[in-house]
């Protein structure tokens, strides 16, 4: 009997660190919705690893169990940050993910006490446990969506264009591009800037793989009192502490679109300084510099060439 507890105890260890804190990844909105998937899949695990160890009548092992997921999903919060930042969405998925497979086992239960039917009622309790899959497969079609039009990286026509993009400093949005200047067609982003310097966007892509191309290009428009220049940032995160970003130009940009061009070349081979490795690009940083008050960005179709 010990042998087993301690076996148990193995198993139910590993899977609080699979569910929470191997999937940490979550550089974009898109890839930490995957991770959240992952977080309802692992926990919906673990409570079913858990039906099978606890024995109690049914409503009390549900209740117990969901008390056990409570309890793991608050501990492995505080394994990560400590209490000061807790995110309680995080607990809610796991129970969330729990509650589906506890009403998976309870309906399969129920289909061993009825006489007819029982066939229909275990495919119920099957699909019911099936869902817990649901937001996984989503969310990785939109990462294989982003993987299949490569080298495009944003043209911001797709409603999950946003979830790439990180603020910095900053405010966005997706708009029209007749309300942003010539130059560019259909949906665009809009970028408010906040502060004078380092106030931009900072863009995740899922194809980290650029050694094959030679230019970085996107479409830029800068509304405000006077001509804003910006910076184009690259991160390969090679380098901690030291040179994260490696700077490939910079430029001024008026009220109607142009379209900007970076050579990748200026990135990877920095004189005196370590070489960006183009086959891991993390992140691309666009940053606005000597901007006026009230300064707007406008960025459209990102791609490699």
């Amino acid at each position: 009997m010990t042998g087993r507890w301690l076996a148990g105890f193995i198993v139910l260890a590993a899977l609080v660190v699979g569910a929470h804190l191997v999937p940490g990844f979550s550089s974009s909105s898109l890839t930490a919705e995957i991770r959240n998937s992952v977080h309802i899949i692992g926990f919906a695990g673990i409570a079913g690893f858990l039906c099978f160890v606890i024995k109690d009548s049914v409503p009390l092992r549900a209740v117990l169990i969901l008390l056990i997921i409570a309890v793991l999903g608050l501990l492995s919060e505080f394994a990560q940050s400590g209490f000061e930042n807790i995110d309680f969405s995080d607990v809610l998925r796991d129970v969330a993910g729990a509650s589906v497979i506890l009403t998976a086992a309870m309906v399969w239960s129920w289909s061993q006490r009825v006489r007819r039917g029982a066939v229909m009622v275990r495919g119920i309790a099957v699909t019911i446990g099936l869902t817990v899959f649901i937001p996984l497969f989503y969310w990785s079609t939109m990462y294989g969506f982003y993987v299949y039009r490569f080298p495009v990286i944003l043209d911001f026509e797709r409603d999950t264009d946003h979830l790439v993009v990180w603020p910095i400093n900053a405010n966005i949005s997706v708009v029209d591009s007749s309300v942003a200047g010539e130059g560019s067609n259909g949906q665009v982003l809009r970028v408010d800037l906040l502060r004078r310097n380092w106030s931009g966007i900072r863009i995740h892509h899922p194809v980290n793989d650029w050694s094959e191309f030679r230019y970085l290009t996107f479409r830029i428009a800068m509304h405000g009192d006077t001509r804003t220049r910006f910076d184009v940032r690259l991160s390969d995160g090679a380098h901690p502490g030291y040179r994260l970003q490696h700077l490939i130009g910079g430029d001024p940009a008026g009220p109607n679109f142009r379209l900007a061009r970076f050579p990748l070349r200026d990135a990877t081979e920095v004189p005196g300084r370590p070489n960006l490795d183009p086959s891991n690009i993390l992140a691309v940083y666009v940053i606005g510099k000597d901007r006026g008050p009230g300064a707007v960005m406008y960025l459209d179709d990102f791609r490699l060439e």
